[in-house]
């Protein structure tokens, strides 16, 4: 999963350590600047994100990413511009759309391969994740076949005209795609040590011991790595 953060206030230091520390895969930012909308992606590093933010004036959009499709790298950080091309960043132009994706659409890749291939086109990128996908396709088919894509939207226009798809949760000035979220859950693999709570399960301070390997990232009673799933 990931998070997009629609701020119409200013986010705080505990804020962005919370959902980054969840979703550290990288960020990304729309803004709006001397009347434009622009947008910056590609943050790897979450000092530099909140360096970044500090220089804006809300309103803005943040996403941060957990990766589930493709690699950790500043290209498959979102917003995405719905089109072909995938600039790290820019001005919006009338007519484009910037696309903010939180959730996971296991089809939408295989359905750009399939439209690729009744065209004759090659598949010639260095990149893909599900929501690059989606981006392309909806440049052809349009903005509003988001809706038939899994997951949560966020679709914002030159005008900085924000459209949301799927249920957010408004939390103190901020509408967020995970309105509870405050750490993630995903595959976790034992490394170092075992837990300190293995034979003793019901004293486990989470209360997540049942759903191991599905277990909070950051807990302070073991160390894991990712899994390969």
């Amino acid at each position: 999963m990931c998070q997009i953060a629609i701020c119409n206030r200013k986010i705080t230091n505990e804020e962005i350590n919370s959902f980054w520390n969840s979703n550290n895969d990288g960020a990304g930012v729309i803004y709006r600047y001397a009347g434009f909308v622009k947008w910056k992606k590609g943050v790897m590093r979450k000092d530099d994100l909140r360096s970044f933010v500090e220089k804006l004036n809300p309103p803005y959009v943040i996403h941060f990413r957990a990766a589930t499709h493709g690699s950790e790298c500043p290209e498959l950080t979102h917003p995405f511009l719905v089109s072909m091309s995938n600039p790290l960043e820019g001005i919006l132009k009338q007519g484009q759309y910037l696309l903010m994706h939180n959730g996971v659409d296991s089809d939408a890749i295989k359905m750009l391969m399939i439209a690729m291939f009744a065209k004759g086109q090659k598949w010639n990128f260095r990149e893909m994740s599900d929501t690059r996908a989606i981006a392309i396709l909806l440049s052809v088919l349009g903005i509003e076949a988001v809706s038939q894509f899994s997951g949560k939207f966020v679709i914002v226009d030159h005008k900085f005209n924000i459209r949301t798809y799927g249920q957010f949760t408004e939390k103190n000035g901020i509408l967020l795609s995970n309105g509870t979220q405050m750490y993630i859950y995903e595959r976790y693999d034992y490394a170092t040590r075992d837990c300190i709570y293995k034979n003793e399960p019901a004293n486990c301070p989470t209360k997540n011991y049942s759903k191991c390997p599905m277990v909070w990232k950051n807990c302070p009673y073991t160390y894991w790595n990712r899994g390969d799933d």
